[in-house]
């Protein structure tokens, strides 16, 4: 699953969510790959219009489906703290 429905949405707004976090999830794959290692800031940077916290939670996803790798790699992100690099495979 890659809309976690905290809301309980239903119907076409509920396709219509996950829809859109499964096609967050393939952009941020292929961005990914064509960078190897990025932050959830450095992904947010290339898209602007996603929330952080939909990166983070695409991240994570991908990382659970076997896509992505967690590193043990930290940068300082956009709010001045430390945040996990993620790898692709």
């Amino acid at each position: 699953m890659s809309y976690f429905n905290t809301t309980n949405e239903s119907g076409k707004q509920l396709e219509i969510f996950n829809e859109s976090a499964k096609n967050q999830e393939e952009q941020i794959l292929n961005l990914m790959k064509l960078y190897k290692k990025l932050s959830p800031s450095d992904v947010n940077k290339y898209f602007t219009n996603y929330p952080l916290t939909s990166v983070r939670r695409a991240l994570t996803n991908l990382s659970n489906q076997g896509k992505l790798i967690k590193t043990d790699e930290k940068k300082v992100g956009i709010y001045g703290r430390y945040e996990f690099i993620w790898s692709a495979l």
